[in-house]
């Protein structure tokens, strides 16, 4: 009985071996940058579209000026203004008051136009001054008007 040993040679399928272990090292390494650009757009969006639907608070102060139901507050310029029945401030986007005006009114109204922002008292009608000074509110600086050009600036 005789034996017959096939033997291979080395060189018959090596090119078709080679090419098919590139195919394989291609497809892996697409596939792995396709998953690493999805979990990075992934994450983006969940970071940006992330909605939230409760509230907790870790801290709260009480504070005398916050707790007066006369005090409002309103954005305006680059801060805000606070005003009540006995005044009106402006505070920068820092907090720090830039200026205040005392007066006395029951129940006052702020109407904004531009730059100019104008108190009065609700259900008024009466102008008791001549003039009346505009203040800048981002440098605090004072200019006499009528009452015809605070008028016309609100018109």
């Amino acid at each position: 009985m005789d034996v017959i040993v096939k033997v291979r040679d080395p060189d018959e399928n090596l090119e078709e071996k080679i090419k098919a272990y590139k195919v394989k090292k291609r497809i892996k390494t697409t596939v792995t940058i396709l998953a690493f650009v999805f979990a990075l757009i992934s994450s983006y969006l969940l970071v940006k579209l992330q909605t939230y639907t409760s509230l907790q608070t870790l801290q709260s102060y009480k504070n005398k000026e916050t707790e007066s139901s006369d005090l409002k507050y309103l954005q305006y310029a680059d801060g805000m203004l606070k005003y009540g029945r006995d005044g009106i401030a402006y505070i920068n986007k820092k907090g720090v008051e830039q200026w205040n005006q005392s007066y006395q009114i029951k129940d006052p109204v702020i109407n904004v136009s531009g730059k100019a922002m104008a108190v009065a008292e609700r259900g008024g009608n009466e102008i008791a001054a001549e003039k009346i000074t505009l203040k800048n509110m981002t440098t605090g600086e004072q200019s006499l008007l009528t009452i015809d050009e605070v008028i016309a600036l609100f018109a």
